[in-house]
């Protein structure tokens, strides 16, 4: 928790704390507010993909270094226990530390119940985690058969599974219906439920992707088309358009517009300032643009 304890002493310096709220894991997220109250609010989202601290960096980075007066509510850290990863996460639920992953894994694997198997894959429960072990690495689909037929006897309501192959180890959250975005955690349609009553001007989420892009989520106005084609001319990357996704707004916050900027995972200084830069124009542009 070190790296974000920092980010958010340094954050704590620029803007006042808005909401916490505590994520799967019991780990404390915070919402920051910036800027003139009186004017139209601006939401960001970053830091919820499993084992991506960048996109926590670069949104906090972007509000150090704003000297607007632009209101912005920030979450830099949504899903903190994703973005900390396999050895915090394992350590936390154990209640110990471990010299290893491999070390951890074992551990865990050891004081689980198992509770389901299928060919070279065992399904464990630990307290309320579900973890898959798996020889090979499990596709999306591959993982939601399995969890399909374990719902059968085992009821699967927003649970978080663990899947582990080797030291590969990830998280996802799975419903009835499926696998669902990491923006679909209760906590965080708590939270976007609460914003969405500010009726912000636009809500813009960081991703960890493996391709840069941008995209609109949901329904968009033409000026919030407008403002995220400004953003992708910024971007600069060649072949890259502007996409448009209906299925993860529900996950959002209902009606509002949804702008999503993908990162890739590993990202050099240089392409951070780049994003930085973006976001800066967006806080600058976003009351010019959007009525």
């Amino acid at each position: 928790m070190s790296n974000l304890s920092h980010l958010y002493d340094v954050l704590a310096r620029k803007a006042h704390t808005f909401r916490e709220y505590w994520d799967w894991l019991g780990e404390k997220a915070l919402v920051f507010e910036y800027g003139d109250r009186d004017k139209p609010v601006i939401f960001l989202v970053g830091g919820v993909d499993w084992q991506c601290l960048s996109t926590t960096t670069i949104i906090s980075d972007a509000l150090v270094r704003f000297d607007g007066d632009t209101h912005i509510l920030l979450v830099p850290s949504g899903v903190p226990s994703n973005v900390l990863g396999a050895e915090h996460v394992i350590a936390k639920v154990l209640g110990e530390d471990f010299s290893s992953l491999a070390e951890g894994i074992e551990k865990l694997r050891e004081r689980s119940q198992k509770i389901y198997s299928a060919g070279q894959k065992e399904v464990y429960l630990y307290g309320n985690l579900l973890v898959v072990f798996s020889s090979v690495e499990l596709s999306r689909g591959e993982l939601e058969d399995l969890l399909r037929n374990l719902s059968t006897s085992f009821p699967l309501y927003n649970q978080v599974v663990m899947t582990v192959s080797g030291e590969n180890v990830d998280v996802f959250l799975y419903s009835e219906d499926g696998i669902k975005d990491p923006l679909c955690f209760p906590f965080l349609q708590e939270l976007f439920q609460e914003i969405s009553t500010l009726n912000p001007v636009v809500t813009v989420v960081l991703r960890c992707c493996e391709n840069w892009g941008i995209k609109l989520l949901g329904d968009a106005a033409q000026e919030h088309r407008t403002l995220a084609e400004l953003l992708l001319q910024q971007l600069g990357v060649s072949g890259v358009g502007l996409g448009n996704e209906q299925s993860k707004a529900e996950c959002l916050t209902g009606s509002q517009p949804v702008i999503e900027i993908c990162v890739p995972g590993r990202i050099s200084e240089e392409e951070s300032e780049k994003v930085v830069h973006i976001l800066h124009s967006l806080f600058n542009a976003a009351y010019l643009l959007v009525r």
